[in-house]
């Protein structure tokens, strides 16, 4: 388990493989501002004394994803420059007016403990 005494920031970081946030305690705010998950995105059990954004964070369809509480995510919207192929990662009371994902890339279910 990962434990954060003060603020965690990620801004622009690039998770190439799996990145495992679960149960990992951060006691102050975390910033995934910009952070692009390119394989398995998991916050199972993860504690935000705080608080957590995900500004402009993206992840790639198909792959296993457990976003914080309060987080979904939606299709990209290239007319606000993003980057097509994409996922955004969005507080779900900002997403019922933006497009959904595409059938078929929601996320492969994991066996949460």
């Amino acid at each position: 388990m990962a434990a954060f005494a003060g603020d965690a920031r990620f801004d622009g970081a690039e998770f190439a493989g799996d990145a495992w946030f679960d149960r990992a305690a951060f006691a102050g705010d975390a910033w995934f501002y910009t952070v692009e998950f390119t394989g398995t995105a998991v916050f199972v059990g993860a504690k935000f004394a705080v608080g957590t954004e995900f500004d402009g964070a993206r992840v790639t369809p198909g792959k296993s994803r457990v976003l914080p509480p309060g987080w979904t995510t939606r299709a990209a919207q290239p007319a606000e420059g993003e980057k097509e192929g994409w996922l955004y990662v969005v507080r779900e009371e900002d997403s019922s007016e933006q497009p959904a994902e595409a059938p078929g890339d929601g996320p492969t279910p994991l066996n949460a403990p």
